[in-house]
């Protein structure tokens, strides 16, 4: 007989098996009393090194012994011939049927019984303190609502939302909420400062779009959540083609109502659309409403991508155009594999539509920064991971905000294995508690 046979043979592995279950069960009963008495940390740890040390010491035992009709018997000392070992190995199963279920029940109360107390326990007021006030310049851009009679404008409603959110992605020092976390608010029921408190901003901007004829009304109030003031509140009523100049004007607004750290000529570069031409702006907002609610759809989203490439070809200058016309193609390649994309273009074919599209977003790049954006973009997909990071790294020194990039460089961290890379990118996301 083999020396695991004869392991078997002795229920050395039973009476583990049953040691262990047993010692959980009693540390967990135990944990659980000595809280409710708030006993000191040392009396479970103890009790953890003593169950520790006596495991070697049963299975000796077990290997040694054996239980018999007569009483516990050495092992050299049984008959061999009527031993009942299968008799005492039936007892040791039902017990750590027994102790599994124990086990079982002990880790079902703590899941539906224990943890929502300790969720609902009282938060401390400092605690509470600290979460009720946010850091001042924060803000979250909830979607506009469209006020229209025809309710046919909330294309520019989302794409207005959006555009004065990426501007105010470009203020170093200002804090802004997620589009994905603050579009979630849609049409909600919460107060103002509910929300607030939800995302963790100290600031909501929100607005409504209403238009007749060639007209547009736009409304926007920037409010403090925790008292209700307007720090900002206009109403624009002109002409459909001002429409640039409104979303311009506002974020300009917003940023200047914050107290952002931006000059008069920083605030002008970063309110700025990247077009002047109504016609391409108006095709680029269609494209960005499609993009930001496409729930899965992905003929959708090669109808977001038709709207920004007819506002590229209609103003080639327009930068924001060309990006997202790249960022197409970049989803596409990434689709090759999973055979999840709208092209039927050849991998080659939607390398070759890319590079063209990230190009002319390199040429027409309003700034440096932006220029570090595209750059990082084309080492991504050029799979000079190191490069990439280093570019991302660099651009959002001075984006901070741009959640999509910051995304991409988590992926492209990760791709390397730089782990500690990838949690300090993170560590932005977990300060906003996203």
């Amino acid at each position: 007989m083999s020396f695991f046979e004869e392991l078997k043979r002795r229920n050395v592995f039973r009476v583990g098996i049953a040691y262990v279950l047993l010692g959980w069960v009693v540390l967990q009963a135990a944990d659980f009393a000595l809280d409710l008495i708030d006993a000191p940390n040392w009396i479970i740890q103890a009790m953890f090194i003593i169950g520790l040390a006596g495991l070697p010491i049963t299975l000796f035992f077990a290997w040694a012994f054996e239980i018999t009709p007569e009483g516990i018997k050495r092992e050299e000392d049984v008959d061999r011939s009527s031993s009942i070992t299968p008799t005492t190995g039936r007892k040791l199963d039902k017990a750590i049927i027994a102790f599994l279920t124990l086990a079982l029940l002990l880790v079902l109360g703590e899941r539906f019984f224990l943890a929502p107390e300790r969720i609902a326990a009282p938060v401390e007021p400092e605690a509470q303190n600290e979460r009720a006030q946010p850091p001042a310049k924060t803000v979250a851009v909830l979607p506009f609502a469209d006020m229209s009679q025809a309710q046919d404008q909330d294309w520019f409603a989302d794409g207005l939302a959006e555009e004065i959110l990426n501007s105010l992605v470009r203020v170093p020092d200002l804090r802004v909420a997620s589009r994905t976390s603050s579009f979630q608010y849609r049409n909600t029921a919460l107060s103002i400062q509910e929300v607030a408190n939800q995302l963790g901003v100290a600031h909501v901007l929100e607005g409504s779009v209403r238009s007749a004829g060639d007209r547009i009304r736009v409304t926007a109030q920037l409010i403090r959540a925790d008292d209700g003031f307007h720090l900002f509140s206009e109403s624009y009523d002109r002409d459909v083609e001002d429409m640039i100049g409104i979303q311009e004007d506002l974020a300009r607004a917003i940023a200047t109502a914050l107290e952002t750290s931006l000059d008069p000529e920083a605030l002008d570069a970063m309110a700025q659309v990247g077009t002047q031409s109504i016609s391409a702006y108006q095709a680029y907002l269609r494209g960005l409403q499609l993009r930001l609610n496409l729930g899965g759809d992905v003929g959708r989203r090669a109808e977001a991508y038709a709207r920004f490439e007819e506002a590229r070809k209609i103003d080639p200058g327009f930068f924001s155009a060309h990006l997202e016309a790249a960022e197409y193609w970049k989803v596409e390649l990434a689709n090759i594999r999973t055979n999840a994309g709208s092209s039927e273009r050849s991998p080659r074919g939607k390398l070759a539509a890319y590079r063209e599209r990230i190009e002319a977003a390199n040429r027409t790049a309003r700034s440096e920064i932006d220029r570090l954006r595209v750059m990082a973009d084309q080492a991504e997909v050029d799979v000079r991971l190191r490069e990439a990071l280093d570019l991302y790294t660099r651009y959002l020194e001075a984006r901070p905000n741009d959640d999509v990039a910051r995304f991409s460089a988590v992926t492209v961290a990760l791709m390397l294995r730089e782990r500690s890379a990838a949690r300090d990118l993170s560590a932005t996301w977990v300060e906003r508690g996203m």
